[in-house]
């Protein structure tokens, strides 16, 4: 059982996706992610979210000693998933392609988002869609060669700060800034009009992946943990 992190310390940690999945493991679900899985574009695409979950009840399990199949998870007005315990850690869950990051903190709000580095040739379009205009004119400014990493840092930077403010769609990507710069430093910022700072950093959890995580307050410290026991990386 992991002790819940002090005060600007995360733990971060990872879950291989792409990864056997038993039905002893998956019935730790509730009838709501079955449902949620079920919807799923695909066999690959419901194992990964069958996955992900699994491990994140698995970790945070461990936070509160108690059976991952017990668990209860209440959500505010705009969706954002909070653990329904006493004392129970703040987290966030993102995956994508075959990762996922579950970051964990004991009472603070956190974001994660994780994208795997890939192409994105219409990435000046994209964002001219989400980005700001200070975020846009940064970008464009990039050499050919790096504009789609610089990319990729920021849309995870935004994704990660929205997943902490915990008000999803109702907060405008456009709305605020980040930088596209390689720089990792935590930066305080004010996104939301009502005098909280908040945080993000990017890191690289796994070769071919970027990701960022998001703090209301100052990122101290993030402190990988290793994989979640469903997420274990396949034997060589």
């Amino acid at each position: 059982m992991p002790a819940l992190p002090p005060d600007g310390v995360i733990h971060l940690w990872m879950t291989h996706l792409d990864v056997p999945v038993s039905p002893e493991a998956a019935a730790v679900l509730s009838r709501e992610e079955r449902r949620r899985a079920d919807t799923c574009r695909n066999d690959r695409e419901r194992r990964r979210y069958v996955v992900a979950h699994v491990s994140l009840r698995e970790v945070l399990a461990g936070y509160v000693d108690a059976p991952a199949a017990a668990l209860r998870f209440a959500r505010n007005e705009w969706g954002k998933p909070s653990l329904d315990a006493p004392n129970a850690p703040c987290f966030s869950l993102a995956h994508s392609a075959d990762l996922a990051l579950i970051a964990v903190t004991a009472s603070t709000e956190v974001g994660v988002d994780v994208e795997p580095v890939v192409p994105v040739p219409d990435c000046l379009e994209i964002a001219r869609a989400y980005f700001s205009e200070r975020e846009r004119t940064e970008l464009a400014a990039l050499p050919p060669e790096t504009r789609e990493h610089g990319f990729l840092r920021c849309w995870t930077r935004k994704e990660a700060l929205v997943k902490a403010t915990g008000r999803g769609l109702a907060l405008r990507l456009d709305g605020f800034d980040v930088s596209v710069s390689p720089d990792d430093t935590s930066v305080l910022m004010h996104i939301d009009g009502d005098g909280t700072l908040w945080s993000v950093r990017t890191l690289v959890p796994q070769p071919g992946y970027v990701a960022a995580i998001a703090l209301r307050g100052a990122v101290g410290t993030v402190q990988h943990m290793g994989f979640a026991p469903s997420g274990q990386p396949p034997d060589d």
